[in-house]
């Protein structure tokens, strides 16, 4: 055989060897479809960033493949697929945000475990300890209020002036009537029985005016003096040794 025909067997030989692999393409995994929530999370394939979402699908080789997905405040989740040839598979994935922990906070006692309420503090220095005096207590409202109201600037004060101001009114009210009364009394036309209770009524109305008038000034001076001797600057060395204090509404003169 002559090298012409020996250069034609070869190239028969190499055509039927390679016309069956011409027919055979390399296998190709289905599309690989990701739905991830939140937006712009990271993807990992096989340990590999591909991409962040969302994403087109991927074209993957057959076979086991690990997704990691991840994003920075939320839970990654890893999934591992098994992808098989022309297989369409979608994953989606929802990430959990990363639970916030809350510090607990220390209790404060109370009760007969509580805190004193002066705590003498010991500091050190150059000179070698030394203590803190303790903060002055504050007092409580009701000393504070009894002290900050006089006497002479209390309800005692104001009650005097309301019945002064009464009495007063009510003899107006009574001298008007018993002039109303007189005025009657002198008419010519009035008979003899009515002057006789008119001269009956203007004697009373007199005398309860004159009661309340000299009501009213003796309550008027008491008031008076009150509010003079008994008010905030009342002190028995600047009015001469003479004071007037107030205790459970009694009047104490010290001399």
């Amino acid at each position: 055989m002559d090298s012409e025909a020996w250069r034609h067997a070869w190239i028969a030989i190499a055509l039927v060897t390679a016309i069956p692999s011409w027919g055979r393409a390399e296998p190709v995994g289905g599309p690989l479809g990701l739905v991830v929530d939140p937006v712009g999370a990271e993807v990992l394939i096989d340990g590999r960033t591909v991409g962040r979402a969302p994403m087109r699908p991927l074209r993957l080789e057959p076979g086991l493949h690990t997704v990691v997905i991840r994003a920075r405040g939320h839970v990654p989740v890893t999934r591992t697929l098994e992808l098989r040839p022309h297989a369409e598979i979608t994953l989606a994935v929802v990430l959990e945000p990363v639970p916030v922990r809350h510090e607990a906070r220390p209790r404060i006692p109370t009760g007969r475990h509580a805190a004193p309420s002066r705590v003498e503090r010991t500091e050190e220095s150059s000179h070698g300890p030394h203590r803190r005096a303790p903060r002055p207590e504050r007092r409580s409202g009701s000393d504070t209020e009894g002290r900050s109201t006089p006497l002479g600037r209390g309800p005692l004060l104001w009650t005097g002036l309301g019945l002064t101001v009464a009495l007063a009114a009510g003899a107006v009210v009574t001298g008007a009537l018993a002039l109303s009364a007189e005025s009657e009394y002198r008419e010519p036309d009035t008979s003899e029985a009515r002057r006789r209770g008119l001269d009956r009524q203007i004697r009373e109305l007199s005398t309860v005016t004159d009661v309340l008038v000299d009501g009213a000034i003796v309550l008027g001076l008491a008031t008076v003096a009150l509010f003079a001797l008994a008010g905030p600057d009342d002190d028995p060395a600047a009015t001469g040794g003479l004071g007037l204090r107030g205790g459970l509404g009694a009047l104490h003169w010290e001399l």
